[in-house]
């Protein structure tokens, strides 16, 4: 097992700092999509868009943050991590995202009178295929990468 140094968190970010942009691009370039995708209404006119896109986005975060815990171990901030755990992190972080993301929508309906949410069964789903997304991201990544 590599010896772990002695770094904070804090010189990883800013040592790194092109890499970690780099591997966020994809998540930017999602939420980016969102934008005018929700303003032309384009969710109330295609119904299956709304699906693709949570599964998308969690597609993109479940990438990301397993580059990042890769990037972690490799720069000896993590140390050596079994995939099973690794998955598990990812998919946590992807499930925080997923629910931080329909508050999102949730807080829109409520203060600005939008309509992100169509109900229990929508947000659910959008829930579930965020997840699915990040699951699938997760282990492709990990194939490709380790």
């Amino acid at each position: 097992m590599k010896e772990i140094e002695d770094i904070s968190l804090k010189k990883f970010f800013v040592d790194n700092i092109k890499e970690l942009v780099k591997i966020f691009l994809l998540p930017l370039a999602v939420f980016i999509m969102n934008i005018p995708m929700t303003a032309s209404g384009l969710y109330f006119k295609i119904w299956w868009l709304d699906i693709l896109m949570h599964f998308i986005g969690g597609f993109s975060i479940g990438i990301s943050f397993t580059l990042l815990l890769l990037l972690m171990q490799n720069k000896m901030i993590l140390g050596d991590t079994n995939k099973a755990v690794l998955v598990f992190i990812a998919i946590s972080i992807v499930s925080f995202t997923a629910l931080a993301w329909e508050y999102y929508e949730y807080l829109a309906d409520y203060i600005f009178k939008t309509y992100y949410q169509w109900g229990l069964d929508d947000m659910l789903s959008d829930i579930l295929f965020g997840l699915i997304g990040g699951f699938l991201a997760t282990l492709i990544t990990l194939k490709i990468k380790k």
